[in-house]
C-alpha cells in the first residue's frame, strides 16, 4: 500500500508508478540518510550539495538546475520542500527512522499543489507499537576524520508509544575547506483510543558547513580536492514540530495534519566579500475526510482535503539587500479510486488554489503582489491481468510557482509554470514477492522557470518536452541472493524558440542503479551496488554550443556486515574504486566544477535492544 496520493492505494494495480523502499531495506543497504537511500537504491540522478553537505540535488524527471524546485517533499503529511533555491533536508532524516519512502515520478500538484512538477518523495517515519523497550546506538568512523553516532530509543504498549532519535555527524570531507558537522535530534510520539489515533513530533537540525567552491578545468585537473575559497563558509538550523489526528466513523476517515517549521541559514563568502543570512517560517494545516465502500458490486474510495499553507521570509546581505517576503496558499482537492468487479481501477482528481505572493525590498527595485488561481488534474485506468500482470494509462496537470530567489531583481513576479504527462506501464509481482515495472512517459510544459545565462536572469523559458523510459525491478537469484535495479532514460529539450530541439543543461539522458545483496549465512552478510549517472550539458550550455560535456561517472559500492546477538559490525566502501568525477558545473568555458567525493571507506559497531 502506497500513501503518497493522499489515499491508501495497493501499488500493483494503481494507474501510476511508484518505487517504495522499505525501512528494512534502507538498514540493509548501509545508507546514512534518507537522501542516501534514494540515491542508493534508485538510481535518480543526484547532483553534489553545492554547501558542502549530504543534501544531493534529486532529479526526479529531467529538471537540471531546477531538480529541487520541482519535486515535493513529504514527511508524515507536512511539506518540508522549501520556497527558496534550496534542497528539503532529506539528510536529517537518520535511517533508523524510516517506515518507508515512496518516490511517484510524473506531475502530482492535485495531491500536493505547488511544485510537484516532476513528482512526489514521500517519507513515512516509524511509529513505536510494542511493549517495552527497544533501541539501538551505532558509532562509525570513516575516511577524511569522519565520525556518526547515532542512538535510537522507542517504547509503548497496545495504545501509545513513543521514539526518541540524537544523531551527530562530523566529517574533514573529501576537499580542504570541506568540513561538514551536523546535529540532529527528534522525538515522536503516537497513540489510539478507540476509534481515535494521534500522533506528534519535534525535529532539530543545526549544519555548519564550509563551502569549497568550483574550480576551473586546470585546477581540478591539477588537484580535484583543492579550494580556491579557503575562508567561505555558513551555517543553517532548522526546527520542525508536526501533528495529525484521525477519527473512524464506519465507512468514514477525517483527518488533520499541521505543521510548523522555522528555519534560519547563513552564508559567508570571504573571497568575495559578501555575506547574507535569511530566516522563515511556514505553517501548514491540512484537513481531510475519506470515505471507503462501496457501490453495488464495486468498491469506491473517495478523498476531499483542504490545504492552508503560510510562509514568511526574510533575507538580507552587506550589499543593501532586506527583503521581506509571504505566501499564502489555500487549495481544495477531490480524489476519486473506483475498482470495478472486472479487476479494472479507474482514478481521477481536481485541485484549485489560490495563492498570494508578495514581496518588498525597495532598495533593489523588488516590489510585487501577485495573485494566481491555478488548476490541477489527473486521470488514469488500470487493468488487472492474469498472472500477478498489470497494465495503466495515467494523464496529468501539475504547476509550480517561482520561489522569491527566482523572483529577486524582476520588476515583475514570473507566470507560474504549468505541466503536462501523459504516462503507460506494466507492471509485474509474483506471489514470491518477485517485481518488475516498465514506464514510458512524456511531459510538456509551458512557461517553465529557470536560469537563462544569456540574460543573467530567471526567465519563464520557451516551452520545453521531457520524454523517456523507466525499468526497475527485483529478482531473487537464490534463497539467499536477490537483485534489484532501475534503469532511466529522459530525453529533454526545449521544444520552441531559439534553442528548439536543444538539451536542457545539466540532465542526464541515462541513469541507474543495480544492488545484489547476499545472505551469506545467518550472521554474515554481504551488499554490491553500482550506480550510473549518464553524461550532461554544463548548466550555462542552452544552446548546447560547447563540445564539452559533463563526464558519465558509474560509483561502486559495497558493504560487509556480520552480526551476533545484539551486536552488528560493518566494513563498507563509498566510490570503491576512487573514480574521479564531478556532476555538477556550471561553466563550459572556465570549468566551475563542483567534484564528487572519492573513495570512503568506513567501519562501524552497532548494540541493538
Amino acid at each position: 500500500m502506497v500513501t503518497a496520493n493522499r489515499v491508501e492505494q495497493d501499488l500493483p494495480s494503481a494507474p501510476f508508478s511508484a518505487i517504495v523502499l522499505t525501512g528494512e531495506e534502507i538498514l540493509a543497504s548501509g545508507a546514512n540518510d534518507a537522501n542516501d537511500a534514494i540515491r542508493r537504491l534508485v538510481g535518480i540522478p543526484s547532483r553534489t550539495d553545492l554547501r558542502g553537505g549530504r543534501n544531493y540535488s534529486l532529479d526526479l524527471l529531467g529538471f537540471g538546475a531546477t531538480a529541487d524546485q520541482n519535486v515535493v517533499v513529504i514527511v508524515d503529511g507536512v511539506r518540508i520542500s522549501e520556497n527558496e533555491l534550496a534542497t528539503a533536508r532529506l539528510s536529517a532524516i537518520s535511517p533508523e527512522m524510516i517506515e518507508s519512502i515512496e518516490i511517484i515520478r510524473g506531475g502530482s500538484s492535485v495531491q500536493w499543489g505547488e511544485g510537484a512538477s516532476a513528482g512526489l518523495i514521500n517519507v513515512v517515519l516509524k511509529r513505536s507499537a510494542s511493549a517495552g523497550l527497544t533501541g539501538s546506538a551505532s558509532l562509525q568512523l570513516e575516511s577524511f576524520s569522519g565520525r556518526d553516532a547515532r542512538a535510537q530509543l522507542q517504547g509503548g504498549n497496545a495504545h501509545a508509544g513513543f521514539d526518541v532519535n540524537l544523531r551527530q555527524r562530523e566529517s574533514d570531507g573529501y576537499r580542504i575547506n570541506s568540513e561538514n558537522k551536523q546535529e540532529t535530534a527528534s522525538a515522536g510520539v503516537n497513540g489510539s483510543a478507540g476509534a481515535v489515533g494521534l500522533r506528534a513530533r519535534v525535529s532539530s537540525e543545526n549544519e555548519k558547513s564550509r563551502f569549497p567552491g568550483g574550480l576551473t578545468f586546470a585546477q581540478y585537473a591539477a588537484n580535484s580536492r583543492q579550494t580556491v575559497t579557503p575562508n567561505d563558509f555558513g551555517n543553517y538550523a532548522e526546527t520542525r514540530v508536526s501533528a495529525g489526528i484521525d477519527y473512524t466513523l464506519d465507512a468514514w476517515k477525517f483527518a488533520l495534519d499541521i505543521g510548523q517549521r522555522n528555519r534560519q541559514s547563513a552564508g559567508y563568502f570571504v573571497g568575495s566579500s559578501y555575506n547574507s543570512q535569511s530566516k522563515s517560517d511556514s505553517q501548514q494545516v491540512s484537513p481531510k475526510a475519506t470515505y471507503a465502500g462501496r457501490v453495488g458490486s464495486s468498491a469506491l474510495k473517495v478523498v476531499v482535503g483542504l490545504d492552508f499553507n503560510r510562509w514568511n521570509y526574510n533575507s538580507v546581505d552587506n550589499s543593501g539587500q532586506n527583503e521581506n517576503a509571504t505566501q499564502d496558499n489555500r487549495a481544495l482537492y477531490l480524489i476519486g479510486d473506483l475498482l470495478l468487479p472486472s479487476n479494472t481501477r479507474l482514478t481521477a482528481g481536481v485541485r484549485q488554489e489560490k495563492v498570494n505572493k508578495k514581496a518588498l525590498d525597495a532598495v533593489n527595485l523588488v516590489n510585487y503582489d501577485r495573485p494566481d488561481s491555478l488548476k490541477a488534474w489527473d486521470i488514469g485506468a488500470n487493468q488487472a491481468l492474469s498472472g500477478g500482470f498489470n497494465v495503466y494509462a495515467r494523464g496529468a496537470q501539475a504547476y509550480r510557482l517561482p520561489n522569491v530567489d527566482e523572483n529577486r531583481y524582476l520588476f515583475a513576479a514570473l507566470r507560474p509554470q504549468v505541466t503536462r504527462d501523459i504516462e503507460m506501464g506494466v507492471k509485474w509481482q509474483s506471489v514470491a514477492g518477485q517485481r518488475a515495472g516498465m514506464r514510458v512517459f512524456r511531459q510538456k510544459a509551458t512557461d517553465e522557470i529557470a536560469y537563462d545565462p544569456t540574460l543573467f536572469s530567471n526567465v519563464n523559458l520557451d516551452p520545453t518536452r521531457r520524454a523517456g523510459i523507466e525499468l526497475n525491478g527485483q529478482v531473487s537469484l537464490a534463497s539467499n541472493l536477490t537483485l534489484n535495479g532501475s534503469l532511466q532514460t529522459v530525453d529533454a529539450k526545449f521544444s520552441e524558440g531559439p534553442n528548439a530541439g536543444k538539451e536542457i543543461p545539466l540532465v542526464s539522458q541515462t541513469s541507474a542503479a543495480l544492488r545484489v545483496n547476499w545472505q551469506i549465512d545467518t550472521r554474515q552478510r554481504l551488499g554490491v551496488g553500482v550506480q550510473h549517472l549518464g553524461k550532461a550539458r554544463f548548466g550555462n550550455d542552452n544552446a548546447n554550443d560547447c563540445a564539452r560535456m559533463i563526464p558519465a561517472n558509474t560509483l561502486v559500492d559495497v558493504r560487509y556486515v556480520w552480526k551476533m546477538d545484539r551486536v552488528e559490525l560493518s566494513l563498507a566502501a563509498d566510490n570503491l574504486t576512487d573514480r574521479k568525477s564531478y556532476s555538477q558545473a556550471f561553466n563550459c568555458v572556465t570549468g566551475s566544477i563542483y567534484p564528487d567525493p572519492g573513495r570512503v571507506l568506513q567501519a562501524s559497531v552497532k548494540y541493538s535492544f
